[in-house]
């Protein structure tokens, strides 16, 4: 199978250097866009003003690179706690209207462990929604620890054409559930592919229990099949970025470069 209408993306925060040199890095590595966290970076949208934004904006395209989407992951439960509802609610609001103004085309929100039916994230979905609509922007949600079913109803509760899907089978190998096990009912949601690795966590979070262990690795090292995910992907008429992350790399360049050259074997990034 050909990946070659995919571009081949990476998360700048994955390399864990300054963001300047991160970006350069990217473009050194043959990287063609990028996606950019907002949460406890420089790029905090409350701190990173107008002025700043076009700077940004012409840095990244003086370097041959395009911004893919903009990250946000408040850490902890992360939308699985009640109690912080309202504070993910504000970090994607902002980074939606910082996306916006930036022509950035999706907003990344990692949910954490969420009760899909929840009346409470059912309502702070809503909310963004309301936002997205606005502004022409795509919120996605990535998969993890939260069955793939369930999040495909959650989908249909919102109706919301602007809510759609990250799809990540590392976070979903760690939380227990199969690599591939959802894109069959998240097809046509999926808006945005990452690429990750890892060793399956035993168990299952549809019982609502704890996480189970698993690890990330490094790509080729893990449990994922990535001829077959890219071949899934083509399936599902996803013909996106392949956005390549590895968030505990001990050497990142070299895992990256890596990561490149395995996606590129396929034909992405022709």
């Amino acid at each position: 199978m050909s990946a070659s209408r995919a571009r081949i993306g990476m998360s700048i925060a994955d390399l864990r250097m300054p963001a300047q040199e991160a970006i350069q890095q990217a473009a050194r590595l043959g990287y063609q866009t990028i996606e950019i966290a907002t949460v406890g970076t420089e790029f905090e949208p409350r701190r990173f003003g107008e002025t700043a934004r076009r700077h940004l904006r012409r840095f990244v395209a003086d370097q041959n690179l395009e911004i893919a989407a903009l990250q946000v992951d408040i850490g902890g439960q992360r939308f699985g706690n009640p109690s912080r509802l309202d504070e993910g609610v504000d970090h994607a609001r902002s980074a939606i209207e910082m996306a916006a103004q930036m022509h950035v085309p999706i907003v990344t929100i990692e949910l954490g462990p969420v009760v899909p039916d929840s009346a409470q994230l059912v309502e702070a979905m809503r909310r963004l929604a309301q936002r997205t609509d606005a502004t022409g922007t795509f919120l996605a949600l990535q998969t993890g620890y939260t069955d793939p079913n369930q999040l495909a109803e959650l989908l249909r509760t919102l109706g919301a054409p602007t809510i759609k899907v990250c799809y990540d089978p590392a976070g979903l190998l760690l939380g227990g559930f199969e690599a591939f096990s959802g894109v069959g009912p998240l097809a046509d949601q999926i808006i945005l592919a990452y690429v990750r690795d890892a060793i399956a966590g035993r168990g299952s979070q549809a019982d609502g229990g704890r996480a189970p262990l698993g690890r990330e690795t490094a790509l080729g090292d893990g449990e994922l099949d990535l001829a077959q995910y890219v071949a899934s992907l083509h399936e599902a008429n996803y013909h996106g970025p392949l956005i390549v992350r590895r968030l505990q790399a001990m050497n990142p360049v070299v895992e990256l470069a890596q990561a490149r050259q395995r996606l590129a074997s396929l034909g992405a990034g022709m």
